[in-house]
């Protein structure tokens, strides 16, 4: 069943609606309305969109000359132990 909105004043099943009113109604009922202009289809309002986010809560990685973020910096990692020479001398 479609909702539609009043463009002028209507009695509708015994009740007067007001232009702005928004009733459902059946199909065949609604095809007479709007043919005769005294409805429209009633679309509910879009959503807002959402706000952009906040760069000082997320700010984007630094950038090389390239356009690129830079390389993940990783710890030099520990050199292998240095072998005791004297424990193999005869």
């Amino acid at each position: 069943m479609p909702t539609l909105e009043l463009l002028i004043t209507h009695t509708h099943q015994g009740a007067v609606y007001r232009p702005g009113a928004r009733i459902e109604v059946a199909e065949a009922t609604a095809r007479w309305l709007l043919a005769r202009g005294i409805a429209r289809v009633w679309q509910p309002p879009p959503e807002p969109p959402l706000p952009a986010p906040d760069p000082a809560l997320n700010p984007e990685p630094p950038r090389t000359r390239r356009g690129r973020p830079p390389k993940a910096q990783t710890p030099n990692p520990e050199p292998p132990p240095i072998a005791d020479v004297t424990e193999n001398t005869p």
